[in-house]
């Protein structure tokens, strides 16, 4: 993927704003998106379980025996700082909205630390990573896990790209990282996501140079980053002989390789999640409408500074962008796939989607750069309007998203309420099971 000359003056927007001042607004755009959430107080769906069990400390054998059961002991580590505490669906929020903003930021400074693609290019594929409404289940408290693994996954890969060159700093950085990796693995599905991201970042600059410089970059590699390249394999082993499934969760999320279920899980993958996505972006035509007014204003206010729109990297790096997004796509999807876990990008299962935000961008950014360079060549603002509008097209489903669910969370908490106060009056009025 070749680099846009930092000495041209179409270069000012990426090179005008610091890494600071793009991870800024990332989060900006990020808050705009998910920010509502914060002054929610509905709780929906596993979270009435966790919270009541995480609030009692009498209770608290039943979510280790829930990680113990499904494989998975080292995940109380994640709600240890829940335990006692008071309200603990709002720190949940706090908590998961706030792991969601910072992930597209690490996702940034990955990308700018690899040289992947152009720094304007990158921020761009995580405003979308940090907008895209592909996980209505931010902020429950039941995923939080989810949420802070992705903080913990990107964390890692900055900390492997900054490696220090001195030896005793460069061997604790390192140990760092492969810890964190660890934990981060605790959500099973960034194992195989790992594995297509290294291999990404050792072949995709090798691309242009053939089949024989791609398979030499991943042998160098490897063997610079032998504990690396090897980390997923140890910790699937260790997880399947010290901690393996049992009980009730005897049979959870075993892998099945047959033809029915990735046919299935194919087909949901696309009706479920993607058909479904691009509809709640346009379900509001008030919304729409209102984008497109803003996006022409934008447009028609900037038309006349050219140097604003730098170029989104040309056919060869969109179309890199789309494919490359696509694998990781596929990669994100994959582990749920082989589980006959489906695909939705509303309700609970959107939780299946927790991966797919950066691929989203990628593609999303890939397919804009190419229509662009098909039949806008001469007009370098074309696709960054168009970007902008997908992000605003974004911000409006995620808030009405957060405010659909708000509106049944409310209907929860009074039928709870409601519930209480019978029991309060007479207790052998009614039972709950």
């Amino acid at each position: 993927m070749s680099r846009i000359s930092q000495t041209s003056p179409s270069f000012a927007l990426a090179q005008g704003g610091s890494p600071l001042q793009h991870i800024v607004l990332i989060i900006l755009c990020g808050i705009a998106a998910h920010g509502s959430i914060l002054l929610t107080d509905y709780i929906v769906w596993d979270g009435w379980s966790y919270g009541s069990w995480l609030s009692q400390h009498d209770q608290i054998t039943h979510i280790r025996r829930l990680f113990q059961e499904i494989g998975r002991p080292v995940d109380m580590l994640f709600w240890l700082p829940f335990v006692g505490a008071e309200n603990t669906a709002i720190w949940a929020k706090w908590a998961g909205v706030g792991a969601w903003l910072i992930s597209p930021c690490l996702m940034y400074l990955v990308l700018a630390k690899a040289k992947l693609v152009p720094r304007e290019v990158a921020l761009f594929c995580c405003v979308l990573a940090a907008v895209l409404p592909v996980f209505d289940v931010l902020g429950e408290l039941s995923i939080w896990m989810n949420t802070a693994s992705v903080v913990l996954f990107w964390g890692a890969w900055l900390l492997v790209l900054s490696l220090p060159r001195r030896a005793p700093l460069s061997w604790f950085v390192r140990a760092v990282a492969l810890g964190a990796f660890w934990l981060a693995f605790n959500l099973n599905s960034q194992l195989v996501f790992y594995c297509a991201f290294a291999v990404s970042l050792a072949a995709l600059p090798k691309l242009r140079d053939g089949l024989p410089a791609v398979f030499d970059s991943l042998r160098r590699s490897f063997l610079r980053y032998p504990d690396f390249a090897l980390l997923p394999f140890f910790y699937w082993g260790w997880k399947r002989i010290f901690t393996p499934n049992s009980g009730y969760y005897l049979d959870y999320n075993r892998p099945t390789l047959s033809a029915d279920v990735l046919g299935q899980t194919s087909r949901s993958l696309w009706e479920g999640f993607v058909l479904s996505e691009c509809y709640s972006l346009f379900d509001s035509g008030f919304w729409v409408v209102l984008s497109m007014l803003v996006v022409a204003l934008a447009g028609f206010l900037l038309s006349r500074r050219p140097r604003w729109w730098p170029p989104l990297g040309g056919v060869g790096l969109s179309a890199g962008l789309l494919l490359g997004g696509l694998f990781l796509l596929l990669a994100a999807a994959l582990p749920y796939a082989v589980v006959n876990q489906s695909f939705q990008s509303f309700g609970w299962l959107s939780r299946n989607c927790i991966l797919f935000p950066l691929p989203l961008g990628m593609m999303i950014t890939g397919a804009i750069g190419l229509s662009s360079a098909a039949f806008a060549p001469t007009r370098p603002a074309v696709p960054w309007l168009l970007l902008c509008f997908v992000v605003l097209l974004a911000i409006g489903s995620a808030n009405r998203t957060t405010l659909r669910w708000q509106a049944f969370g409310a209907k929860q908490v009074s039928i709870a309420e409601k519930l209480r106060a019978s029991l309060a009056q007479d207790p052998c009025c009614c039972s709950i099971a």
